[in-house]
């Protein structure tokens, strides 16, 4: 005999209260109190119930799903990133699709082309350009979109589209501020692609605090790491072959940063005693007993779950229609390569940056 599958009616039969209040508590609906929610939800978990994804997209013409667009899945920082995105969409009881666009346009126009063919509700994406004609495109259209990590940075559309990003020029600020109290005063910077927010920001941070702090910004001593650590390395190399080198780099990630870390080692150099090394992300990888590598930091799972969440209220009209602008504050996280004294530990925590 065929078990038949217990459906919403049955939950309420249990739970002694009516189906459309089951619906609202398993969505997790804030006007459902919080002991009926997770009363209801043990009810679901006894009873083997299972959602019938087919028959609420009918009803609520809706597929219950957001695609999601990234660079690159493998970068341990989209990684993190995606994972605060499907945990997110899962609590509202969305799924997600990932996408990788290499960061090509061409490539990131035929993911988005077919995640709207898929019938995704909204679109997460990290992967733009600072004029991405794709992102034009989906505003014009009205379709649901939210940014991560990456925005748009021309007049015309950074007022009109939601995001959710790190801040890019403070936390530059911090690598160079370490450094420089530190006594380097000749910085290398491997900086990510200029026609990205990130990129450009970070590169605009690094050479505000040179200029604030009256040092000379030569162009030499600033090379493209484009995002991947192939090109960081060639980059990383190109510093350490000038005359007069840099004693510090900062590189404007850490997947980039990892790749300096090994140029500066088969170059036969030492970090820190020979040159220091800084990035930013603060992947899982920086923090690896062994490298330890310093790093500017952010919440990056966190921006993942606040992205899906403003996308997702978007999609079911639970806001008003003003832009989100959500800045991530950085954070400072000093390890090994930097070469930190002892009396810097103390001042450093008594500001209460994380170490």
């Amino acid at each position: 005999m065929i078990k038949k599958k217990a459906t919403i009616k049955d939950i309420a039969k249990v739970a002694k209260i009516t189906p459309a209040a089951v619906s609202m508590a398993l969505k997790d609906h804030p006007r459902i109190s919080k002991a009926t929610r997770i009363n209801i939800h043990k009810i679901a978990k006894q009873l083997n119930y299972q959602p019938n994804f087919l028959a609420r997209a009918l009803v609520s013409k809706k597929s219950f799903t957001i695609g999601v667009t990234v660079p690159n899945v493998t970068d341990s920082f989209y990684a993190e990133l995606l994972q605060g995105l499907e945990d997110g969409a899962s609590e509202f009881g969305f799924n997600t699709i990932q996408c990788s666009t290499k960061n090509i346009l061409a490539k990131e126009k035929s993911n988005i082309d077919l995640l709207r063919n898929r019938g995704v509700d909204g679109l997460i994406i990290a992967s733009a350009e600072n004029e991405d004609p794709n992102i034009k495109s989906i505003i014009d259209d009205g379709f649901p979109l939210v940014m991560v990590n990456r925005r748009l940075t021309g007049k015309q559309y950074c007022n009109v589209v939601d995001y959710v990003v790190p801040d890019n020029l403070s936390g530059a600020d911090m690598a160079m501020e370490h450094l420089y109290s530190l006594g380097h005063r000749r910085i290398g910077v491997i900086t990510g692609l200029p026609n990205t927010s990130t990129g450009k920001e970070r590169t605009e941070g690094a050479k505000r605090f040179l200029k604030n702090n009256g040092i000379r910004i030569e162009s030499k001593l600033f090379v493209n790491g484009g995002w991947n650590k192939e090109t960081a390395y060639s980059a990383t190399n190109k510093l350490l072959k000038l005359p007069d080198k840099p004693t510090a780099i900062f590189a404007a990630s850490d997947e980039m940063a990892l790749a300096a870390r090994e140029a500066i080692l088969d170059a036969g150099l030492n970090i820190p005693s020979d040159i220091a090394l800084i990035g930013f992300d603060n992947i899982a990888p920086a923090q690896y007993r062994g490298i330890d590598l310093s790093s500017v930091g952010i919440k990056t799972y966190e921006m993942g779950k606040a992205a899906i969440k403003i996308l997702i209220e978007k999609v079911e009209r639970r806001m008003s229609p003003m832009v989100n602008k959500v800045t991530m504050k950085p954070e400072l996280f000093i390890r090994k390569t930097c070469g930190f004294q002892a009396y810097e530990y103390r001042s450093v925590q008594s500001i209460g940056l994380k170490m």
